[in-house]
């Protein structure tokens, strides 16, 4: 899917795209905020027709319900007289401002920084601050008071305590304490009588108070003082505590109702921290909102209640918290409409505290945070037209096929509705699925409101597609289409051999077809492919000639003749190799000469039975050895080749060469006397011992054997090659469990074994797996659209996700049902031309027809077509792993030409 989002300023009339907002979350910023700002976003699918337009957004602010600090004052004097004030925590994040009553006017006398002068004196002020409105919040929803009497002498009225103001409740659970700190109101109160904490009323006994008395101010007292007390949970039950005054009348500067719980009536104490205020929410029908997750506390905490969000709904017996009504359900952390509200009605949505382990046990809270919902009906999406696919159908009598309609965009207001003019030739149905009847030409006409579109359906059409011309395509194919326009044929040129036209060039023409608007037949131009030819080939005796010569037109490069030396006759000199001796190692043969190489070694006995190279001679034994040499270079063997003696013994040689013959490899035969007998010396018996090392690649490149003396140490051979492994060193046995040190003396002779680890191929393999859209693309993550699905013992997939992670180009004609993909073969670097038409059993290849086992279909506005043949058509291999359920397809590795 492909999102894009979109603002307009006018509410809703021009639309702009937000740059770089294309992914299926957005988080609004200060731009999206105003009267006539909307937000919205279009949602688009590769492959599928039509748009879906979100309803226009209104974005409000997000609530800000943080608690600003108590507001500490200090009364400031200019000469005898108190004119203003100063706020000793001023918090530049907060708004302030005053006022003569207690009530609050945010618009009037506002506090711009710590100090406020110019008072009247003998006057009370009251101090309010809130957090400030930003770019995305609103003004804060709690608000912090104090007051300041600007008098010499201010007199308390009341006293504070920390968190409570008088009239508030106080929670203590039994047997714990709380202590709290006691400040004056006004702030600046310099004269108070002795105060004294203590319960009150006719039930006493459920509180103790610590700490209880302050002492009277005096005359010159110059501020309240520091002063906390501390209240101990004696017995629940609800008691009053005062701070009391001497008075002719019982008065106190305080009175607070404190509550004392302990597990089994925790239900009594349950309250808010703090009381935020939501904003209320209007949504309409087709939508969802968030319920609020950033909620004040519950307290007492681990109480085995918790908070949740309920509806109030009123009757006439009274009132329950439900979490469903007529219009609203509250479900999941969301609120879900059901049906718009009507008139002015709305729905009262409030926190209350639930039992942890009883949903249906429901606490009201005294002081709680309601916001309403109100659902309005679904926003009406104007449509902007129609489109149907494909615009044209070619049906036999009796056919029927599946017509594709949509609305743009997709969730436009109205219904899609088929019809056809001639529905004696061809009817639609409900759904847009066209039966043939007879033969002829209907329309077939979707509409919704004043936008339609049509489709050509042809019944019983004869296609005349093999009697048209044949017209140039590309350079490597021709076409022929029915005149209808809804068949084709494809081939390749039928190119007469190539004529020299200069010394550069030569040509060739297609028989069959000539390039739109030409009256010649189409001809190609190329320059010549120059290759050396041996006209006459050299040999021992004499030179050969050569020239270049095209390979295509046989045409004859001017001057290119030229001599080739007469081939140089290899000389044997010195090639030795250790006779036989009883109970010694056979050996290789070896040599110094550089025109020629050993390629290998072979004894044998007069018996017939073969000696491994290692193996010990027997005793009384006659042995011949066969000695493969092979050119080292351009050098041959010849007649005129020699071959020296080894041990006083002339070699045989195969093949025999006569006159002008001449080899690359020759095998030379070189016959022994027999072996001593035991005991004896046998020939030269007692010389120092040798074995030979051997190495088996396991299918990696050929390593040379090695051949050593007793207690010698053999040489690290240049470790072999072997295609997709990494070599893994040298073992000393066929399981690969011993690794060889090369450090180690030789005693006998031996095999080494060459262990291998497979390649990490991924990054060159696009692995597929049936039923799931994620798929791994050259060793990294990538999901398709649509899962690649089995049909007919096939793995079927839209050609666009393979053929171009293989480099290939795909394109689509809506009108001829034709899928055409172009591209290079990864292993012949040859282009490739393929043509899938919709439903054929048959598909082109650079103008070959192959027959499909299942043919290309569409399901869901979706084309899906065969991936191995796509894929091996494009030089990848293929294959399926039946376990695992997966397709995994293999690029070749392109490798770099060797440069000599």
């Amino acid at each position: 899917l492909r999102y894009q989002w979109q603002r307009s300023t006018d509410g809703g009339s021009t639309w702009t795209n937000i740059e770089g907002e294309t992914s299926g979350q957005y988080t609004p910023v200060a731009a999206d905020m105003g009267d006539t700002v909307r937000i919205r976003v279009k949602i688009t699918a590769e492959g599928y027709l039509g748009e879906i337009v979100g309803a226009a957004v209104k974005v409000s602010k997000a609530d800000n319900n943080g608690y600003p600090a108590v507001i500490q004052l200090e009364a400031v004097k200019n000469g005898e007289d108190y004119t203003g004030f100063k706020i000793t925590n001023f918090d530049s994040d907060c708004e302030y401002v005053y006022s003569t009553t207690s009530t609050q006017d945010w618009r009037a006398n506002q506090i711009s920084s710590d100090t406020v002068t110019g008072l009247t004196s003998d006057t009370t002020y009251y101090v309010f601050a809130r957090f400030k409105e930003t770019a995305t919040h609103t003004a804060g929803s709690i608000v912090s008071k104090n007051s300041i009497k600007l008098f010499e002498n201010v007199p308390l009225q009341y006293v504070l305590l920390e968190g409570y103001d008088s009239g508030n409740t106080i929670y203590i659970k039994k047997d714990e304490r709380v202590t709290l700190k006691v400040s004056a109101d006004p702030s600046n109160a310099n004269s108070w009588s002795q105060i004294t904490f203590k319960e009150s009323g006719t039930a006493t006994g459920f509180i103790t108070v610590d700490n209880a008395e302050i002492a009277a101010s005096g005359e010159d007292a110059a501020s309240f003082p520091e002063h906390s007390i501390t209240i101990t949970g004696v017995s629940t039950g609800s008691a009053t505590l005062k701070a009391s005054y001497p008075s002719s009348i019982p008065s106190a500067y305080g009175t607070w109702n404190v509550v004392v719980y302990d597990d089994s009536t925790v239900a009594d104490a349950l309250r808010l921290e703090s009381v935020y205020a939501y904003a209320d929410i209007t949504l309409s029908e087709n939508d969802e909102a968030e319920l609020p997750t950033e909620l004040p506390k519950l307290l007492p905490e681990n109480s085995g209640y918790h908070l949740e969000w309920r509806i109030l709904k009123r009757g006439t017996t009274g009132f329950a918290h439900v979490t469903e009504n007529d219009n609203i359900k509250l479900e999941n952390g969301k609120i879900k409409p059901k049906a718009a509200h009507t008139g002015s009605e709305k729905t009262q949505v409030e926190l209350v505290a639930v039992k942890d382990d009883d949903n249906t046990t429901i606490k009201l809270l005294a002081k709680t945070s309601p916001f309403y919902v109100t659902v309005t009906e679904a926003p009406t999406v104007e449509l902007t037209g129609v489109t149907v696919a494909p615009k044209k159908v070619n049906l036999e009598l009796n056919a029927t096929y599946q017509l594709s309609a949509v609305k743009e965009p997709v969730n436009a207001a109205g219904s899609l509705t088929w019809t056809s003019d001639k529905p004696a030739v061809a009817e639609v149905d409900t759904t847009g699925k066209v039966t043939a009847k007879a033969q002829g030409t209907a329309i077939i006409t979707a509409t919704c409101g004043t936008k339609s579109a049509r489709c050509t359906v042809t019944v019983g059409h004869t296609h005349d597609t093999d009697g048209q011309p044949w017209v140039y395509m590309d350079p490597g194919t021709h076409i022929k289409t029915c005149t209808a326009s809804d068949d084709f044929k494809v081939e390749a040129h039928d190119f007469s051999a190539w004529t020299k036209v200069d010394d550069t060039t030569h040509s060739r023409t297609c028989s069959k077809c000539k390039k739109t608007g030409e009256t010649a037949n189409y001809t190609e131009t190329a320059n010549h492919n120059w290759q050396w030819v041996a006209v006459t080939p050299a040999t021992p005796n004499a030179d050969g000639k050569q020239h270049e010569e095209c390979a295509d037109c046989h045409a004859v490069k001017a001057g290119s003749e030229t001599v080739i030396p007469a081939l140089t006759s290899i000389k044997v000199e010195n090639l030795t190799v250790a006779k036989p001796v009883r109970d010694v190692a056979a050996t290789t043969a070896v040599s110094t000469d550089s025109t020629y190489y050993v390629e290998s070694t072979e004894w044998k006995a007069a018996d017939g039975t073969t000696l491994a190279i290692g193996d010990t001679f027997r005793s009384r034994t006659v042995y011949t050895v066969n000695i493969t040499l092979k050119t080292a270079g351009t050098d041959v063997f010849s007649e005129k080749s020699t071959y020296n003696d080894i041990e006083g013994k002339t070699a045989a040689v195969n093949p025999v060469l006569t006159g002008d013959g001449h080899a690359d490899s020759v095998i030379l035969t070189y016959t022994f006397d027999s072996t001593g007998g035991s005991g004896g010396g046998g020939g030269g018996g007692g010389g120092t011992s040798r074995y030979t090392v051997s190495f088996e690649s396991n299918g990696g490149s050929k390593v040379s054997n090695q051949t050593v003396t007793r207690n010698g140490i053999i040489k690290e051979p240049t470790a072999p090659t072997k295609e997709n492994f990494d070599f893994d060193g040298w073992y000393s046995d066929k399981e690969l469990k011993t690794k060889y040190d090369f450090s180690a003396k030789v005693t006998k002779s031996f095999t080494l074994y060459a262990k291998w680890t497979e390649k990490d191929n991924s990054i060159n393999q696009i692995i597929l797996t049936i039923g799931k859209k994620d798929a791994q693309v050259f060793g990294k993550a990538k999901s398709n659209d649509v899962a690649p699905k089995i049909e007919k013992d096939r793995t079927m997939l839209p050609a666009r996700f393979v053929a171009e992670n293989l480099g290939a180009k795909v394109e689509w004609d809506g009108e001829k049902q034709l899928v055409t993909i172009t591209g290079k073969n990864l292993k012949t670097d040859e282009n490739v031309t393929i043509l899938i038409t919709i439903g054929s059993a048959t598909v082109k290849a650079n103008g070959k027809e192959i027959k499909l086992d299942s043919p290309a279909f569409i399901e869901n506005d979706r084309t899906y077509t065969p991936i191995r043949f796509i894929s091996e058509n494009l030089g990848a291999s293929v294959e399926w792993v039946e376990k695992d359920q997966k397709v995994i397809i293999t690029k070749p590795e392109i490798k770099k030409a060797e440069t000599k």
